[in-house]
């Protein structure tokens, strides 16, 4: 549908790219560097995203609720990381349009949508019908998304743009970040998880400081959190015995009372 319009055009010989074309993509990638370089606004988030609905609720709910971010913060990796995100679905929405694929709502015109106070800004729409989802992967990931995987988190995301924007198809367009190959998946809106997604968004609705969401994730049977907690901004107040130790050459959260942890 789309992988192989992109790959047939950047095989082709004598091509020239679009004038208009070159000068948007420039202005974006200024936007880009510059929201993830320079100075960061500080914004509270008071309702949830599509990005993070199929994501840990309690964590949503420390942010929308105004808890400290007191656990993994945004450092110089993490800025790379969404720079990188960003480049990548530049780069394949503009190459989309280059190779005469029919896209629209991208770049400055992104739609921002909403489903019940959730909002969420989709990648494009393809030929009016497709919910466009671009994102980069590593290799690992890559191989898994070529084998029809998905994470759960991600595909949670694209069922609530297709719920809002009432469509019933995503294409979905993974770019390998290690050997810069292209993948596509195509996935059906489907019932169950727009269900799920309506009954978390009235959950952080409904939730306060002193009645939060409960925890999806605890310490396995040695006292270590999954990778999960570990990287989340809040996992000092919602662990607050557990401590980050070096196993093996990598970090990981582990309850220092693990009897506490079972416990609570």
């Amino acid at each position: 549908m789309i992988v192989d319009k992109i790959n047939a055009y950047l095989s082709s010989t004598g091509k020239s790219v679009d004038a208009a074309l070159l000068e948007e993509t420039g202005k974006l990638a200024s936007y880009a560097f510059s929201r993830q370089f320079g100075v960061r606004e500080e914004r509270k988030q008071s309702t949830p995203y599509f990005s993070s609905i199929g994501k840990c609720l309690r964590q949503q709910a420390y942010n929308i609720l105004g808890f400290e971010q007191d656990g993994k913060e945004i450092d110089a990796r993490s800025k790379m990381v969404f720079f990188m995100g960003d480049v990548a679905e530049l780069a394949v929405v503009q190459l989309c349009k280059q190779a005469g694929i029919a896209v629209e709502d991208t770049g400055f015109e992104q739609e921002s949508v909403e489903l019940k106070g959730m909002r969420g800004r989709p990648d494009g729409i393809v030929a009016g019908t497709h919910v466009l989802e671009v994102k980069s992967m590593s290799s690992f990931s890559f191989r898994d998304f070529e084998k029809g995987e998905l994470d759960t988190g991600y595909r949670y995301q694209c069922n609530a743009a297709m719920e809002a924007l009432k469509r019933s198809h995503t294409v979905i367009v993974a770019l390998n970040k290690d050997a810069g190959v292209l993948a596509e998946m195509v996935i059906e809106k489907d019932p169950t998880i727009v269900e799920d997604i309506f009954y978390r968004i009235d959950t952080l609705k409904k939730a306060t400081k002193e009645s939060l969401p409960a925890r999806p994730y605890a310490a396995d049977a040695k006292g270590f959190y999954p990778w999960q907690c570990l990287y989340c901004a809040f996992h000092n107040v919602c662990q607050p015995t557990a401590e980050k130790v070096l196993v093996s050459g990598k970090y990981k959260l582990k309850e220092v009372s693990h009897a506490g942890a079972q416990a609570r």
